[in-house]
């Protein structure tokens, strides 16, 4: 019998927020990611644990965008890492791909999108109207507004009109979140 996989994101995604953070990276915030695993002097490894990865967006959310709340601070965070993922080989791909769809069909392809990056994503999408959509994500641990940022740049891509995304409700599962657009 196999091993259970621990949850990791891969270093493309671990690329996609260094791209998306470059300006915003100080001598500090590099300390506390080597620190904490991401050693930005040395090449990326190909795997990097859940557990390392909620804590290195923490500490590039409290550096990167101090004087707000972590609310605001992970909202702009996940938005940073879209469009740095989006820089990235694979990000360039799916970019293109996002843009072609628009933002409906792009969001039926979004555990396919989120497992580019991590191997532990869950979704499912229901369709309230074809602007209107709730998306559940299985990331219950993890502050709710990270993945409304990376939502919100996904909807900013695809050009979707006036974008919102908001949190519907969170349990032990995972979160809930309402995207809409005109």
């Amino acid at each position: 019998m196999s091993e259970p996989v621990e949850p990791s994101v891969y270093g493309q995604a671990v690329d996609g927020l260094i791209r998306g953070i470059r300006a915003r990276l100080t001598p500090a915030l590099t300390e506390e990611l080597r620190t904490l695993g991401l050693d930005l002097t040395r090449p990326l490894l190909p795997l990097y644990p859940q557990k390392t990865w909620f804590a290195v967006l923490h500490a590039a959310a409290r550096h990167g965008w101090p004087g707000v709340g972590e609310d605001q601070a992970l909202f702009e965070l996940g938005r940073a890492v879209f469009h740095g993922f989006s820089l990235t080989m694979v990000g360039r791909a799916i970019l293109k791909m996002l843009v072609l769809l628009g933002p409906r069909r792009s969001l039926g392809r979004l555990r396919a999108s989120f497992r580019t990056a991590d191997t532990y994503t869950e979704s499912t999408l229901v369709e309230r109207s074809p602007t209107e959509h709730e998306v559940w994500l299985n990331q219950p641990t993890f502050n709710p507004n990270y993945v409304r940022g990376i939502l919100m740049g996904m909807l900013e891509v695809t050009r979707a009109g006036s974008p919102q995304v908001t949190v519907l409700g969170r349990d032990e599962r995972g979160v809930t979140y309402l995207v809409r657009w005109s």
